[in-house]
């Protein structure tokens, strides 16, 4: 069984983002966002929508990478919510570069480019 107390490696957070986006449902759920987004530029109201929805996977996020910090007894290198928002934006922009030219962007590439650019800055294991 496993552990729900073990904390991901940036690998295996980049390997389950890229398994969310080869699910059969990923692709309406990108046309889902993209509407939302869209609309959200002309719409006060869905904009505070999409700012919320944001705004709360940041702070589940960093509740979860602080308390990985603090686990290892470190400070992290920059504010932890800069860490999360530069995770977020890694996996947004090849989600939807992805969705657009597969080929060119596949998302097979998510764990190693968190591993790459996240991994370094992973709180070491307790």
């Amino acid at each position: 069984m496993a552990d729900p107390t073990r904390r991901p490696s940036a690998r295996e957070v980049g390997e389950l983002s890229a398994a969310m986006n080869r699910h059969p449902d990923a692709r309406w759920i990108i046309q889902l966002w993209l509407e939302l987004m869209a609309n959200a530029g002309r719409n006060e109201r869905l904009r505070a929508v999409a700012a919320e929805l944001w705004r709360g996977s940041r702070a589940m996020s960093t509740a979860i990478l602080t308390a990985a910090y603090e686990a290892a007894g470190r400070q992290p290198p920059v504010p932890v919510e800069h860490l999360v928002s530069a995770m977020m934006a890694l996996e947004t922009g090849l989600s939807l570069q992805h969705y657009v030219d597969p080929e060119a962007a596949p998302v097979d590439l998510l764990p190693e480019l968190f591993d790459l650019l996240l991994g370094p800055l992973d709180p070491p294991r307790a």
